[in-house]
């Protein structure tokens, strides 16, 4: 019996490509949650006639009802009785500061995403993957950050996921938050029993926060985006230009929804140690390079011109991303794989 797992946000560029992905690559079922229409691109029409048949379900909800959203969720009917999602893959959100009104931005995401992980601790669905972001640090909508900060983050280069965060605009505070409720929810939960008290961390729940940078499509003519700019003005040094291709996003998400401990939940190496995942976990998923051309700017020419007062770690530079994602290699088996194309 296949495996139900529920997608919110599936009409966005990284929702269309873990549809994708999902239907051609997987055996689960899907269902598409969403407050717009369902997503009727060319490409998701031909993914369910060759792949969907009986696989996807839409429904239409806003994520901030509380009560509209657990009723999509207990909705799929499978031999008379109700089939709940084992994993939710939660990308709907608003996705910068600038296209809605700062309490509107804030809002939407955090009581979207406090609704999605409550009902995960109830129903219970024991994996959940939530859309952070690289923002959640403070970085590319940044208010006050200006050329070569004396007092903001960054500390160092590349960054981690033990780099302190400082964000100063609704959106960036609103993906703070949301892995903030995160941390906790893994820690307690709420149970089913009495929703007022807190439970036992042992409900085994997994959730992971993946902080995308600058989602792609491979199809967008990337080599051909304003991403690498040397005019000071445009501010792409804030967010250290940094990207991500859908497809490798994608598959971020479902390798964290199928993450298993080793075998006997004992972690006898090193390597098996690096895996062991109980809880919430926040994973960058970042290129491992920086979107300038191969040989025209080297990473520590970067940081010297724009961030000279930043700590550099040994061994960086070159063409190396200013994103450490080995958290996310040695936990979940995660690599950017693919290079955009030429």
């Amino acid at each position: 019996m296949s495996q139900l797992v529920a997608i919110t946000g599936s009409s966005g560029i990284l929702g269309t490509a873990v549809i994708r992905l999902f239907l051609t690559g997987t055996k689960y079922q899907l269902l598409l949650i969403d407050k717009a229409p369902p997503n009727d691109s060319e490409d998701i029409k031909r993914l369910k006639r060759e792949n969907g048949e009986g696989r996807l379900t839409e429904s239409t909800c806003d994520l901030s009802d509380y009560g509209a959203l657990e009723k999509v969720l207990r909705s799929h009917q499978e031999n008379n009785t109700t089939k709940l999602p084992t994993a939710i893959i939660h990308l709907a959100n608003i996705p910068n500061p600038i296209v809605a009104p700062p309490q509107t931005v804030y809002s939407n995401n955090t009581v979207s995403s406090y609704n999605i992980l409550l009902l995960s601790s109830l129903l219970p669905i024991p994996r959940v993957v939530i859309a952070s972001s690289i923002n959640a640090l403070g970085a590319a909508f940044h208010p006050t950050l200006t050329h070569q900060p004396r007092d903001q983050p960054p500390e160092y280069f590349p960054i981690d996921e033990s780099h302190p965060i400082s964000p100063a605009d609704p959106y960036a505070l609103s993906k703070a938050v949301v892995e903030l409720q995160a941390d906790s929810m893994a820690r307690g939960g709420i149970t089913a029993q009495n929703e007022n008290a807190i439970s036992s961390p042992t409900h085994g729940m997994k959730i992971a926060s993946l902080r995308f940078h600058h989602i792609v499509d491979e199809h967008d003519q990337f080599s051909k985006q304003d991403m690498y700019e040397k005019d000071e003005s445009k501010g792409h040094w804030k967010d250290l230009w940094g990207y991500v291709l859908a497809e490798e996003s994608a598959r971020a998400c479902l390798l964290a929804i199928e993450h298993e401990n080793p075998a006997g939940g004992s972690a006898k190496t090193e390597k098996d140690k690096a895996r062991v995942w109980n809880g919430h976990e926040v994973f960058y998923i970042v290129a491992p390079e920086h979107s300038g051309k191969k040989g025209e700017v080297d990473s520590k020419e970067l940081a010297e011109r724009f961030y000279d007062h930043v700590m550099l770690r040994k061994g960086w530079g070159g063409m190396d991303g200013f994103w450490d994602c080995q958290k996310a290699g040695k936990m979940l088996g995660w690599w950017h794989e693919r290079k955009p194309a030429a």
